[in-house]
């Protein structure tokens, strides 16, 4: 630590510079009579202590004063006034003018050695703090790095859980696009054989143009079922029609359930539209177990992000489905879905008459990668995103209870429009 004395008389400096040294041997002391000397002095090295006397010629002690305290890297510098006059305006313009405290002359060496002494602490403790305060700064830049790499972690893991769900759902579109398809290439192969009639009928009816015998046209058309083939090709290209549309639409609602919005505006939402392509998603999983009921009595609109909705239904509904699968060969399963607006909420709620929630796992249901299920067959994150996507990113609710006749019940409730402050957004419609 450094300690600098500035006062006009050599014997003064002296007298300060004995005391000090015995006193602290550790620090480092500098004597100036000049107070222009002292100013370059500081200029070039650090000093921690400045011991100062008022009353010099040319340029006072106040000068000097006045001086460091208009250079902010001097403001932590602890600034000692010594003075021989007892005027109170005077102390009162040095601690207005950035003094930190003063001695009276003649110096006594128990005053000098406390003053310093407590200059001194005051400077480590500043010293401590700067650098406790560095290294504050240091640890939230590495909280801020972290956070950073939490979120990408979280979006990261929210993809995954989608693409997993999007992994055990394959099975059950491709059957579903199956049966549609099936239905459509065997009318493709009905169409052309009944292509390949219409051909021949056209042929005979080309050689026969300008005769008058139409005992071979007629006989044609009886060969070749004319009648029939006229009366059902309506009704093939009809089936095809709604084959391919069925596909379109499978297709259509998986990659709407694929697609995330997690960094794009809330915007209108069919919350109907939502349950119903969610339904269709799950229809293979659960037309073997259970029978799947949707209770819309109105059309709901939110103002949400319609993938992570999307998510959160598709989660909570597969859920059900999965906790009645293991009773389905005794008895079917039923799973009912309701979907209300009241008071500026929309409450969505799917219940399952299945076995229930265990009390013991009913306070760990949310918590992230907590599973019943065997290894390997779940993340153990379906319904913990579903929670923050509902709790934290739409300020609703997402809660579970065990119904009294046996099953369980889950309970979504998220606010409209009008409880939501998000500027700039106007009701347009449903996406």
């Amino acid at each position: 630590m450094n300690l600098m004395v500035v006062d006009d008389r050599k014997i003064n400096l002296s007298y300060v510079d004995r005391i000090l040294k015995n006193a602290f041997p550790d620090l480092a002391i500098y004597l100036h009579e000049e107070p222009g000397q002292a100013l370059k002095h500081l200029r070039k090295e650090p000093i921690d202590v400045l011991l100062l006397d008022i009353m010099m010629p040319d340029i006072s002690g106040i000068d000097v004063l006045t001086y460091v305290r208009s250079h902010h890297e001097w403001d932590k510098m602890q600034v000692i006034m010594i003075t021989a006059v007892n005027d109170d305006e005077t102390f009162k313009e040095c601690f207005e003018l950035g003094a930190n405290d003063y001695i009276k002359k003649p110096v006594t060496q128990v005053e000098l050695v406390a003053r310093v002494k407590n200059a001194m602490k005051i400077v480590d403790s500043q010293r401590k703090l700067t650098s406790l305060l560095e290294g504050i700064k240091d640890h939230n830049k590495e909280l801020r790095q972290m956070y950073q790499q939490l979120q990408v972690a979280h979006k990261q893991l929210i993809q995954s859980e989608k693409l997993a769900a999007i992994g055990q759902l394959a099975a059950g579109v491709a059957h579903e696009i199956n049966n549609p398809i099936g239905y459509v290439s065997s009318n493709l192969e009905t169409l052309t054989n009944y292509v390949n009639k219409i051909q021949r009928f056209m042929t005979v009816c080309q050689s026969q143009i300008g005769s008058k015998d139409t005992e071979s046209l007629e006989r044609v058309f009886q060969e070749e079922k004319m009648a029939f083939v006229l009366e059902d090709l309506e009704e093939l290209v009809s089936e095809t029609r709604e084959g391919i549309s069925r596909v379109a639409e499978i297709v259509s609602t998986l990659r709407n359930f694929a697609h995330g919005s997690e960094d794009g505006e809330k915007s209108w939402v069919s919350m109907n539209d939502v349950v119903k392509q969610t339904m269709m998603m799950l229809q293979n999983e659960a037309k073997y177990v259970a029978n799947v009921t949707f209770d819309e009595t109105e059309e709901v609109e939110a103002l949400c992000h319609k993938g992570q909705m999307n998510q959160v239904v598709m989660n909570v509904l597969y859920n059900a489905i999965q906790a009645v699968t293991p009773q389905s060969e005794t008895k079917r399963g039923e799973i009912q879905i309701q979907l209300r607006k009241n008071n500026n909420q929309v409450h969505l709620t799917i219940e399952d008459n299945g076995p229930g929630i265990d009390p013991r796992h009913r306070d760990r249901l949310f918590d992230p990668f907590f599973t019943t299920k065997e290894v390997g067959k779940g993340t153990g994150l379906g319904l913990s995103i579903s929670y923050d996507i509902i709790v934290n990113k739409h300020r609703g609710t997402l809660s579970v209870e065990n119904l009294p006749e046996g099953g369980a019940r889950f309970l979504v409730t998220i606010p409209t429009a009008l409880n939501m402050t998000e500027p700039g957004l106007e009701r347009g419609g449903t996406e």
